[in-house]
């Protein structure tokens, strides 16, 4: 992922296009989260997303090498483990000709 453009930003949803490479308009994925306050992450997931993002251990919705080879010192391993399964249950649908299709989610 090389960028994310934001479209919109509602009290129940954040539409946006995920950029993969901006030389190829193909490359690209728009995206509509509905959220409801208990399914947006909190600051810890958002935290361990920034982590993940710097440390280049995402390829698209992919980890690069499963959870229990990546340490960070800012967590201890329960937390660690609770963290990751908060951000796997994330959903965001995917948006194609204008319409809700497919779901994308971080996994292994």
């Amino acid at each position: 992922m090389e960028n994310i453009q934001w479209i919109d930003n509602t009290e129940n949803s954040i539409r946006g296009i995920v950029i993969y490479d901006s030389s190829d308009l193909d490359e690209r994925q728009e995206f509509i989260w509905h959220k409801s306050e208990k399914e947006v992450p909190t600051e810890k997931v958002n935290f361990l997303i920034d982590k993940l993002i710097a440390e280049k251990l995402l390829i698209g919705d992919k980890l690069i090498k499963p959870t229990t080879e990546i340490e960070f010192t800012e967590f201890n391993s329960s937390t660690k483990e609770k963290l990751f399964a908060e951000l796997f249950d994330v959903g965001i649908n995917m948006v194609d000709n204008g319409k809700e299709t497919d779901l994308f989610f971080i996994h292994n």
